[in-house]
């Protein structure tokens, strides 16, 4: 410090929060909000899974997702193992991202 005065410009940009899934199911994807995980293109396991985690909707399971701490509570299901947590995974990232084309595996 050599004596002059010293100004700090601090510039705090917000985190970029993630789009709402019931927006990006209905507006973007234009599906219905209560469109249920079964007429999905998921596996038997991630199905089973879903009834047993009381998630009907794909919203459901997009919001289920977006809880930092879902893959310990998805773990700690029988029969849920690591093919079926990416399978989630994958679906949770392409509606965060708007993936369309990477949704097509998961939607109609």
């Amino acid at each position: 410090h050599l004596g002059w005065p010293s100004v700090y410009n601090i510039i705090s940009q917000p985190a970029e929060q993630p789009a709402d899934p019931s927006t990006v199911i209905t507006e973007v994807l234009r599906l219905p909000g209560d469109f249920p995980i079964t007429a999905g293109f998921f596996t038997e396991r991630v199905v089973d899974f879903c009834a047993n985690a009381n998630l009907r909707t794909i919203t459901d399971l997009a919001r289920f997702t977006y809880n930092p701490s879902w893959r310990a509570s998805a773990l700690a299901f029988r029969n849920f193992g690591k093919s079926s947590l990416a399978e989630i995974e994958g679906f949770s990232n392409a509606i965060r991202q708007l993936d369309k084309t990477q949704l097509l595996e998961y939607l109609p």
